[in-house]
């Protein structure tokens, strides 16, 4: 009867608020109870998980305003994934409990509201954007993804997996702690595992390497690598993605990322199908195999028109094949030979390394921009310095590729910006295709789209990034003005 009345009260009140769909945190447990959500405490916390074999928890605390809004997106990602069989749980951490303490240092909790899927048992933390449906996209990959790891129990079932003709990605897991936050990440990693090539797998009762370490297993040449780095989703991917490769990768969609944001240099080798390119080809992988992954090589063939971008992309469409591209973090080099022999190519890496080859700078031409029917200033890698690093005006830089969609989306609103301030001697409206130009400075882009504002004042000259909000007219004219009035 009590339930039936809270549930009429609580009606009857969202009735009359249309922004409020939702239980709220400061409700009592009843309230909580009405829809569905289990009370966990300290007290029952273990035997719930052990009774649902999906369950999400919600950790919160009563006065926080993030807990508060989350409780919203909860009560629609409840009803909208219904189908999923998942029970769903709230935990007050807010409580000056010594027990309710030892719960969150079990858990990792060391904020408010902090999500767990726990999927038999498994605790899985989630660190995205607390919404709905990015949640429940989440929690799906636990049911569409593939094999979770698997876990080994004996040197013999560790030596019989080695022997199997697959990579193997070894996490040593921490048996003594109930979360294991690297642990989750590399299980999560193992969900979304698309390569058939390559095995997850685990222990924490026999002890192969150190604790957690994450070890990569390579058929192909019998090695073993170690990671070094942060343990994160993407970290984990590029790690597996790097040591899956042959030894000379195709630049591809696939391999672009690995050999675009090497650590070290990255040498690409242009050939087609003509015995020069045959033979430079074979000389390159003795070099690369001469350098024992010290640094990335891979390769492109351009009688394949899908790679011909690649050619633009880094300035080289000249039509002299074959021919070498080292990458040095936003630096280019070129070699054009003649010698394509091992020792021709270990020259150019040694000089190259050495300081005694430049760099070339890609830039588009200059543009004619007073023959145009736009108002956007186009900004290429020649004359970026002049336009935009030693202007006396304030510039709004926009960042953008060709062939980006939502950067042609935004092409129509500059435009009329651009437009808009046509009168404005004090303020340029420019812009730059990151992919076509190189330019040196101390601020660069986030993402694509991107906006910049340089302001000058006495001399110095000082960056606003945007400020992320959706790029509209009115919102890009205030972020400008408002700025500029700030400097002001």
């Amino acid at each position: 009867m009590l339930n039936l009345i809270i549930f009429v009260v609580l009606a009857y009140s969202q009735a009359n608020n249309p922004e409020s769909h939702s239980p709220q945190i400061n409700n009592t447990n009843a309230d909580l109870q009405v829809f569905d959500l289990l009370i966990m405490g300290p007290n029952n916390n273990s035997l719930i998980i052990v009774e649902n074999p999906n369950i999400l928890i919600t950790f919160y605390q009563q006065q926080c305003p993030y807990s508060q809004q989350f409780f919203e997106e909860l009560s629609i990602l409840k009803n909208e994934s219904d189908q999923l069989n998942i029970t769903y749980g709230v935990y007050d951490v807010g409580k000056d409990d010594f027990s309710v303490y030892q719960s969150m240092n079990r858990f990792g909790i060391v904020e408010t509201p902090t999500i767990m899927f726990f999927q038999n048992e498994i605790p899985h933390m989630y660190d995205g954007n607390k919404k709905s449906h990015l949640v429940q996209k989440w929690i799906q990959e636990f049911f569409n993804g593939n094999n979770p790891p698997k876990e080994i129990l004996s040197e013999s079932e560790f030596n019989s997996l080695l022997g199997d003709d697959k990579n193997v990605l070894f996490y040593q897991k921490n048996s003594s702690l109930k979360y294991d936050i690297s642990f989750d990440k590399f299980y999560q990693v193992a969900i979304q595992n698309t390569d058939p090539n390559t095995v997850f797998a685990y222990s924490s009762h026999y002890q192969k390497n150190n604790l957690f370490s994450l070890k990569f297993y390579k058929k192909e040449t019998n090695e073993e690598f170690t990671f070094h780095h942060l343990i994160t989703l993407e970290n984990i991917k590029k790690f597996i993605l790097k040591h899956s490769l042959p030894l000379i990768p195709e630049l591809n969609s696939e391999s672009e990322g690995l050999i675009f944001e090497a650590t070290s240099f990255s040498f690409i080798l242009f050939t087609n199908l003509d015995e020069p390119s045959r033979q430079a080809e074979s000389a390159f992988k003795e070099v690369a195999i001469g350098f024992n992954n010290s640094y990335q090589f891979s390769k492109i063939n351009i009688s394949n028109d899908q790679y011909f971008n690649y050619l633009d992309e880094l300035g080289v469409n000249d039509g002299i094949i074959p021919k070498i591209v080292a990458l040095n973090g936003k630096l280019k080099y070129k070699y054009e030979g003649p010698d394509f022999s091992v020792n021709g190519i270990k020259a150019f890496v040694f000089n190259l390394r050495q300081g005694q080859i430049g760099s070339y700078k890609l830039s588009e031409p200059i543009p004619d921009n007073d023959h145009t029917n736009s108002y956007v200033k186009t900004i290429v890698g020649l004359n970026y310095d002049t336009e935009i690093k030693q202007s006396n005006k304030n510039v709004l830089l926009k960042y953008h590729v060709k062939g980006c969609q939502p950067c042609e989306e935004l092409d129509p609103i500059y435009e009329e910006l651009a437009y808009h301030y046509r009168e404005d001697q004090s303020l340029l409206i420019a812009q730059i295709d990151v992919r076509l130009n190189d330019f040196t400075d101390l601020y660069y882009p986030r993402s694509t789209p991107d906006i910049i504002l340089f302001l000058q004042k006495k001399g110095e000259r000082n960056a606003i990034f945007w400020n992320k909000q959706e790029m509209t007219f009115d919102n890009i004219q205030m972020f400008v003005e408002y700025n500029i009035q700030v400097q002001q």
